[in-house]
């Protein structure tokens, strides 16, 4: 788990096979997004992305494991803030992000549904959620570099 001083943003990151461990944190009971990543099959793309929102973290990651038929080799991160003061369309907003930067990243091969078309963000909502977005890309690079790469790339 990766924390940031003056920064609302939490990262835990952990691969499948420690996932236990790492949804019996506290901090995955409260609202965030994750993105489960796997190395790619095939040579065009780094990684395999899914990306998911939820309301409470710790209840919502294993049916999408089981759903999406993870390997053991994949890697989750959940992004969570630090006193869950995330509201809900902050963090609808964060995973239409980070659809986004998946989408359009050469390194990563998207694995989400078409997503439904986005409701208007407020500004302010907007803008809380590009900071807090931006503290966790920072948290994410040494652990999940292909992740920092896709934002930059």
């Amino acid at each position: 788990m990766r924390r940031m001083a003056n920064s609302a943003a939490v990262v835990i990151t952990a691969p499948i096979g420690q996932i236990d461990t790492a949804l019996s944190l506290p901090e995955t009971a409260r609202r965030g997004v994750y993105v489960i990543l796997e190395t790619a099959d095939h040579v065009s793309r780094a990684v395999d992305a899914y990306v998911g929102e939820a309301g409470i973290v710790q209840p919502r990651i294993r049916p999408h494991l089981a759903s999406l038929n993870v390997s053991p080799r994949a890697q989750i991160a959940m992004i969570v803030s630090a006193h869950n003061q995330l509201v809900a369309e902050e963090i609808s907003y964060l995973e239409r992000r980070l659809i986004d930067i998946f989408a359009q990243s050469p390194l990563a091969e998207l694995h989400n549904r078409a997503p439904h078309l986005p409701r208007p963000t407020p500004p302010k909502i907007q803008d809380s959620a590009e900071r807090f977005l931006d503290d966790a890309f920072v948290l994410l690079a040494p652990v999940e570099p292909v992740l920092a790469g896709v934002r930059s790339g």
